[in-house]
């Protein structure tokens, strides 16, 4: 599992990377008008956003931004520290075929090791959706010149990213995290939704809207 390992940790990186930009939002969506999605402890339904194989809709007030995370990734935020990517892919072949008990426990063993590279999980459990059972988890991420490091190493995250923050070391006071993921494996795709907040704030800040879009996801 070292190529899951490497991946979930860059991908942690990249998307704090992204928080540095949450206020160039466009406000742009395949459909304009909100939805009917059913609210989720007072969060109001606002645009839905379409990828190639997945939409969403969004918690009102969050729009798009320009800022690719990774390749077919849609990115949404709120304000200049609230974000949320959601994206489809192909599986990795090493975890193409595990159920969603049989993830979650890779993942377990993944952030335990990761630990060291400031990476804890909370929370970390298998939930049922419609659409199929998923991984949940919420996670805080301490930024180390060892995260870092990897994912500019990787070609994931570049140096003038970092030096735009203020360099190394205010990167790792600025940009910690915490974060709130779902994974879901069905029909050989692997979907990620991750929502995250840097500056300090706690993840009851976003959990509400985070698990608003995981609720109001649909696959192709």
């Amino acid at each position: 599992m070292k190529q899951l390992k490497k991946f979930m940790a860059i991908f942690v990186v990249v998307t704090t990377a992204f928080c540095a930009g949450c206020n160039d939002s466009t406000g742009g969506s395949n459909d304009s008008n909100a939805t009917s999605a059913e609210s989720k402890k007072g969060v109001e339904a606002g645009e839905t956003f379409k990828g190639d194989s997945f939409s969403f809709v969004a918690p009102k007030d969050w729009k798009k931004v320009d800022v690719q995370v990774m390749e077919g990734a849609i990115s949404i935020a709120n304000g200049n520290n609230k974000s949320m990517n959601v994206i489809a892919m192909e599986a990795p072949a090493e975890i193409a075929s595990l159920s969603a008990d049989e993830y979650k426990e890779a993942i377990a063993t993944n952030l335990e090791a990761q630990k060291a590279m400031g990476i804890t999980a909370n929370k970390l459990e298998v939930q049922t959706k419609p659409y199929g059972d998923i991984v949940y988890a919420e996670v805080s991420t301490k930024m180390t010149e060892e995260l870092i490091d990897m994912s500019i190493e990787s070609g994931l995250l570049t140096q003038e990213a970092v030096d735009a923050i203020g360099g190394a070391e205010a990167y790792m006071k600025n940009m910690n995290l915490e974060q709130v993921c779902a994974y879901l494996i069905k029909d050989g795709k692997l979907l990620m939704i991750t929502a995250q907040i840097t500056g300090g704030s706690s993840i009851d800040d976003i959990k509400d809207e985070a698990n608003f879009v995981i609720d109001n996801v649909t696959l192709k």
